[in-house]
C-alpha cells in the first residue's frame, strides 16, 4: 500500500472517530477507546505494529494527536 493510500485511510478513519479524541482527557476508559480506535486505523491501513497515541495538551481542547508507528 502506498503512502497516499495510507494517509487517505487515516483521514477517513479519524473523521469517523473524532468524538473519541474530543473526550480524550475526560477519563481513563476514553483513553482506552482512543487507543483502540488508533489500533483499528493502523490495522486497516496495513501497518503491522502500532505503539501509542498521545495528545498535546498545550494545543488546545482537541490537542494534536501524535501517532508513533514502529
Amino acid at each position: 500500500m502506498d503512502e497516499n493510500a495510507i494517509i487517505e485511510i487515516i483521514i477517513e478513519e479519524v473523521c469517523k472517530r473524532l468524538f473519541l479524541w474530543s473526550k480524550l482527557d475526560k477519563c481513563h476508559s476514553d483513553k482506552i477507546k482512543c487507543r483502540n480506535a488508533w489500533t483499528a486505523i493502523a490495522a486497516k491501513a496495513g501497518l503491522e505494529v502500532y505503539h501509542r497515541v498521545r495528545a498535546n495538551r498545550s494545543a488546545g481542547p482537541m490537542g494534536i494527536l501524535c501517532v508513533d508507528f514502529f
